[in-house]
This record gives C-alpha cells, structure tokens and sequence, in this order.
C-alpha cells in the first residue's frame, strides 16, 4: 500500500455536521460535478477526504485489462487530480486491495463514514461487500449511492424481477414515471489545507 501523507481534505463551509471526517473513493466516477456519493459526503462531514484506489486486481495482467481502458483511467486519474488541485486540495491515491487500504484509513486517521457510488459488475460487487464489512466491524458508516446509470437497476425490472425487454414497457416504467434528477454541484465546500 502507498500512503501519502498530507492534510488536504475536502472541508464543508457549515459548522458542524454528522461525521467529523469521511473519505469518499473514486472509480467509475471520475469526476466532481454531478457525483452523488461525492456531494452526499461534503453535506454529511465537516471534512472530506477523497480518494482513488489502484487495486493490483484491475490493473496487473487479468484476461478483462486492456492497455487503452488503463491509459484512459490514468488519463482521467490525472485530469481529476488537477480539478481538484485548482480548487486548492488533493487527491490522495493508494495502491492495494480496497477493503485493506479502508481498513488502515480507519486506523491511521479515525474516518467516521465512508461513501462511494454503487458499481454493477459482480467483482465490484464483491469489493464493496468487503469495503461494507469492514466499515461494519468498525462501527463506520456506509454509504453507496446510486450515480452510474440514469435510472436504477431495480426500475428496469417487471413485478416479478426479470428485465423489461419491450422498449414500450421500459418507456412507461422509466422513462415517464421516474424523471432524471437535475445534476448537482459540490455546493459550500472549501479544500482543508
């Protein structure tokens, strides 16, 4: 595991709040406008620190790596970290297995809440499970939120739990009944220096 030592967190301008410090870990969602877990953790905590993890599993040879897919993580990675270095703040970056860096936050600097936004595949499934046990066995708070699709995976499922698969059916059910919300911005959020 790398940890950079710093202090550069992501701190809300209200006084008090829920949590003292949370850590919100970036994946899919490499970004800061629009990021539902993101904007969740600056309301809930009174500082912020945000995060990507390079898990060994995804980035070492396995038969799903392509050299384009890693390019433009580190791409997005490095276009991320800038945004958040013009704001004033950093990107803390790890190397190692998630639930095992989480698990040395919570030692190293007494996070009180973890956030981050839902993925589908079954390993990430498998990897949030073990983020959540940890966080559980820690008395930490959790939370997933759902940001990667525009509707959620339940909403495309009929009454007995098979996919919609008439556009029709899935036009009634999502489209019309549950309308996009309106994208959010990191609103009163200072970087702690």
């Amino acid at each position: 595991m790398v940890f950079i030592k710093s202090k550069n967190f992501l701190r809300s301008n209200v006084m008090e709040k829920k949590y003292k410090l949370g850590v919100f870990i970036f994946r899919r969602d490499l970004r800061l406008y629009d990021n539902s877990a993101l904007i969740l953790g600056s309301k809930l905590c009174n500082e912020l620190l945000p995060c990507f993890i390079l898990d060994p599993r995804q980035i070492e040879n396995n038969p799903y790596r392509g050299e384009p897919a890693v390019q433009f993580m580190v791409e997005s990675i490095i276009s991320l970290k800038n945004e958040i270095e013009k704001l004033g703040g950093k990107l803390y970056i790890f190397y190692g297995h998630p639930h095992e860096i989480i698990s040395q936050l919570i030692e190293k600097i007494k996070i009180e809440a973890i956030f981050l936004n839902k993925d589908y595949t079954p390993f990430s499934k498998q990897r949030d499970e073990l983020i959540k046990v940890k966080a559980d066995e820690k008395g930490i708070a959790f939370y997933i939120k759902d940001d990667l699709l525009l509707s959620s995976l339940r909403a495309i499922l009929k009454d007995d739990g098979t996919p919609i698969t008439v556009f029709s059916r899935f036009y009634k059910k999502v489209v019309l009944s549950e309308p996009v919300p309106k994208p959010e911005g990191l609103k009163e959020v200072n970087w702690f220096n």
